[in-house]
């Protein structure tokens, strides 16, 4: 549970994670029951959708988000990568289903040489861990950057 020295920080982020935790899952049911799912445009608004939460946690603790998308020459790509103020990284995939990180991706981060204290894939759906990757639902986001933060 959160505990926090600054009581209106804590409310805020309780609030936004309640906010989640109640109205994602009433949004992904929709999504789901839509034909959206079928558009090769429904991964995007996953992925927008994530990123836009994240992005809303750093707003709400009175920070400015670092958010990246890192892309390789060969065209290995990582969704997003979050920078803590500590100079710590979480490094996170977006998908509909979760599926693991591929090898090329893995190595992709590796090589960065970046404190990466937490590998991610962000989805709508429960799914059991990976090997070296964590899946975390949309309902439990701001919960899982509050454990690492």
């Amino acid at each position: 549970m959160l505990s926090c020295t600054w009581p209106c920080l804590c409310l805020v982020l309780k609030w936004q994670s309640m906010w989640i935790k109640r109205n994602f899952q009433n949004i992904i049911d929709d999504i789901k029951a839509l034909p959206i799912l079928n558009s090769p445009n429904a991964g995007h608004l996953i992925e927008n959708m994530a990123i836009s939460e994240v992005s809303k946690f750093f707003t709400n603790i009175g920070e400015r988000p670092k958010l990246f998308f890192v892309r390789s020459k060969e065209k290995i790509e990582i969704d997003l990568l979050i920078q803590f103020p500590n100079h710590r990284f979480i490094a996170a995939e977006i998908k509909i289903t979760p599926v693991d990180w591929t090898e090329a991706q893995h190595k992709l981060i590796d090589s960065s040489k970046l404190n990466i204290v937490s590998r991610w894939i962000i989805s709508p759906s429960p799914s059991p861990d990976f090997k070296n990757v964590q899946v975390v639902e949309f309902t439990k986001l701001v919960e899982k950057i509050l454990e690492t933060y």
